[in-house]
């Protein structure tokens, strides 16, 4: 690992610093276990926003390590229907109800099945039941260790709101799915809509997929509003996540848009739930019974919605009169304009004549330029504007304080600022650098106000006395204009492995199905024709025939068929029990708990990681033995490779021109999985992938 800084002299200095720096950090706590039941798999549940925000304030909150166990109560795929009861079993395997000191439930799903089968599964831990709303729990029937934080969510109170800005308004299009929860809240919204008959026409989104939902928002007629309810699952079953579905909406729609949350996105604004208030309460709650406090004791109010919030952007789009809104409103992401502020000397310059007003004008720009972008870099590092790095060290516990900051604080709270989607793949990368004492590298985005994205490059080196591991030095380095070239291409390269995917399927169909079919077919025709005048011709043929029949299917790459018909494990075992007869070298492959019913896409990922890695090893370690394990959980599948050959120096050279890695990892983000690679010259190399976990409905 390295630190990417302007000059080798600063380098050297920095690292003697670093070295220097006493690691003082003080010993926490026994860990806490807390499990997370959600109602649906991450990133598609509508409560995946809450859920980030949940684990991020109670890790910067509680002066305990929190391991959290999380498991979803349905595939999104599946959340039309009950949950499962075969979860249960998933869950006993994941945890240990005896080590588990709170389970929070998050969304309605979760808490009716926690409910359900709480006396099976941890009958005797605290259980708090949060981001749910107050339909879904009866309040008289917690026991003395259960508790919630219930929401209340008023649909109706943003039609009020729509008619109020836009009296106009003839039309509504209440975007709604088709999962269970979305049953019941259509239900809900239809019966509370009731008061609105004679004025508003509704109309409503169960029925149509995200391309038709996208394709009425785009055609609605004039006096038209568009209210975004919830929407997890389409018409055609496929799974939608909630921030990417009211960006893409926005994009098109040409009416204005509503939404109970979503502030930021393209939504006008109201009488808003905060799903940061709501974390704060439900952590405070969380943190006292983790503190031993009896839940049962513990009263919350019902959450409702705070001040209302408007996108001034988005008033301005459609004309709305801020003088429609409430009192106490707040509205956010306005652009500063230099009049008020640079009155008196717009005017001077006004006087003194045109050039110099707009000589003026150039000036303030520009400082307004610089402001905001110190502002920016300030946010990052939390440092003085001009440092060129942020340095943080971290003890044996892992435990993070940024360099300047008082160690007897608490700054171990580093994923504060990081992007939510960013949060648990870093904490995934730490956590198993610190448990094996290695270097990492990270990178991610940070959100700072007014949506403005960063993103950092954090490195730790391991620190070591003698053989006893002290802890980490590193740095934080804002690599923006790299992030975001770098994102637009791996957008790209996603695209085009699944084009990829989807024409190998298609080339291995047509070859097995059309092509082999054809020439088998003139084998056995020939196979009939033999006879003594052209018997030799005839047997020349057909050998030549099989050949190109067996040349063919292997060509056709038919990983999607086998994996359809033998499951990813025995698929798994077929291409390393090949590759170790083919390069002559012994390859061990062991699968423990994967399930045979994994969808499509995570098969496919983790198939061409495994052939990916595995070519890598035979071609360019020169180990002579390699080790292929891949282990399922409740929670997610981990595939290994490990070969004790030569290594390589992660930081310098990559075997095959990186590619193949890049491909690897860019597989993995399709399933929202994600990979780390330990190679050192001389001490062969580990590839460690993991996918959350998944199964076809």
């Amino acid at each position: 690992m390295r630190y990417l800084l302007r000059d080798d002299c600063c380098r050297g200095c920095l690292l003697a610093l670093l070295l220097l720096l006493p690691l003082t950090a003080e010993a926490r706590g026994e860990t806490k276990h807390v499990l997370v039941l959600s109602s649906a798999e991450r990133p598609f549940a509508p409560q995946s926003g809450f859920a980030n925000a949940l684990m991020r304030d109670l890790i910067r909150s509680s002066r305990e390590p929190i391991e959290f166990i999380e498991v979803s109560v349905q595939p999104a795929r599946a959340s039309g229907e009950a949950p499962d009861v075969s979860i249960v079993q998933r869950i006993r395997s994941a945890v240990e109800s005896d080590r588990l000191e709170l389970v929070i439930t998050i969304g309605g799903p979760a808490a009716t099945f926690a409910q359900q089968f709480r006396h099976e599964l941890f009958p005797a831990t605290p259980m708090l039941i949060a981001g749910v709303d107050r339909r879904f729990v009866d309040q008289g029937t917690f026991a003395e260790n259960e508790t919630t934080v219930a929401t209340e969510h008023d649909p109706a109170l943003m039609i009020d709101e729509i008619l109020r800005l836009l009296p106009d308004t003839r039309t509504v299009l209440v975007v709604v799915g088709t999962s269970q929860v979305e049953q019941f809240w259509l239900k809900e919204m239809k019966r509370e809509f009731g008061r609105f008959d004679g004025r508003l026409q509704f109309i409503w989104t169960n029925d149509l997929s995200f391309a038709e939902i996208a394709a009425r928002c785009q055609t609605m007629p004039a006096h038209s509003a568009i209210f975004y309810a919830i929407l997890a699952l389409d018409c055609k079953g496929e799974p939608r996540i909630e921030n990417d579905s009211i960006t893409e909406l926005h994009a098109v729609a040409n009416a204005p848009m509503f939404s109970l949350y979503g502030m930021g996105r393209g939504i006008i604004g109201g009488p808003l739930l905060s799903f940061d208030d709501l974390s704060r309460t439900t952590t405070q709650v969380a943190l006292r019974v983790l503190a031993g406090e009896s839940p049962g004791r513990i009263k919350t109010p019902i959450q409702r919605s705070g001040l209302p919030t408007y996108d001034a952007r988005e008033l301005q789009r459609w004309r709305i009169d801020e003088r429609l809104l409430p009192e106490r409103s707040v509205v956010l992401f306005r652009e500063s304009t230099i009049g008020p502020r640079y009155a008196w000397p717009i005017a001077l310059a006004a006087f003194l004549g045109i050039p110099a007003m707009v000589l003026l004008i150039d000036v303030v720009r520009r400082r307004r330029r610089q402001r905001r972008g110190q502002i920016e870099n300030e946010a990052v590092t939390q440092l003085p504007a001009d440092a060129p790095v942020s340095v943080w060290t971290a003890g044996a516990d892992g435990r993070r304080v940024e360099a300047g900051h008082d160690a007897a604080a608490e700054h171990d709270s580093w994923t504060a600022l990081i992007h939510p989607d960013d949060v648990e793949r870093c904490r995934q990368i730490y956590g198993r650098a610190l448990e094996r004492r290695e270097p990492f590298q990270l990178e991610y985005r940070v959100r700072l106000p007014g949506g403005v994205e960063r993103w950092i490059l954090d490195t730790g080196l391991p620190r070591f006395s003698g053989e006893d591991f002290d802890g980490y030095v590193g740095s934080a380095v804002d690599v923006t204009s790299m992030g975001r070239a770098r994102a637009e291409l791996s957008n790209l390269t996603r695209q085009l492995m699944q084009s990829q995917e989807r024409e190998r399927a298609a080339l291995a169909t047509t070859l097995r199905e059309d092509v082999c079919q054809r020439m088998a077919a003139l084998t056995l025709r020939l196979h009939h024709l033999e006879g003594a005048e052209h018997h030799d011709e005839v047997v020349d043929i057909n050998e030549e025939l099989r050949s190109l029949v067996g040349e063919i299917a292997a060509a056709s790459d038919s990983a999607h068929r086998r994996l359809e018909l033998l499951g990813l494990p025995a698929a798994g075992r077929e291409f390393c029990e090949g590759m170790a007869a083919r390069h002559d070298v012994a390859i061990h492959f062991q699968a423990d708990d994967v399930p045979g019913d994994l969808s499509t896409d995570i098969a496919v990922a983790l198939f061409r990681v495994l052939q990916e890695a595995t070519v890598n090893a035979v071609t360019h370690s020169g180990a002579r033995e390699i080790c292929v394990s891949m282990r399922g959980s409740a929670v997610e599948i981990r595939l290994q490779i490990v070969d004790r050959g030569a290594g390589f120096d992660t930081e310098r050279t990559v075997p095959g021109g990186g590619v193949g890695l890049v491909a690897m990892r860019e597989r993995l983000k399709l399933v929202n999985g994600d990979s780390i690679i330990a190679s050192r010259p001389g001490e062969g190399t580990r590839v460690e992938a993991w996918v959350p976990f998944r199964c076809d409905a």
